[in-house]
């Protein structure tokens, strides 16, 4: 009983610690402002990226890419993922335990 007072008083007094010691919370903090930006740099519009710069880790990646960039439509997606999952279930098939029985007695 001693060692769970103990472990729950270390707990609050490192909240309390924590919730004071809130670089947020404090009065003097003075957040620095960013500087504007030069009158003769006009901002810039966001670029995309095109899918072909991008280089995914996965086919799934590459799936996901392709639809993203517009260059395959959903039901294409949807087909090759299916064909994904089937090749991945062939090779890696799932095997379930046998059941050992009912429990008890």
């Amino acid at each position: 009983m001693l060692l769970l007072s103990v472990f729950v008083l270390a707990v609050v007094a490192m909240c309390v610690i924590i919730v004071l010691t809130r670089p947020d919370d404090r009065v003097d903090v003075v957040r620095p402002q960013p500087a504007p930006p030069a009158a003769e740099d006009p901002p810039r519009p966001a670029q995309a990226v095109p899918a072909s710069a991008v280089r995914p880790e996965s086919l799934e990646g590459m799936l996901a890419t392709l639809l993203l960039a517009g260059e395959i439509t959903s039901g294409q997606y949807r087909h090759a993922a299916e064909e994904l999952a089937a090749q991945d279930d062939a090779g890696y098939p799932l095997t379930v335990p046998p059941d050992p029985g009912p429990a008890g007695p």
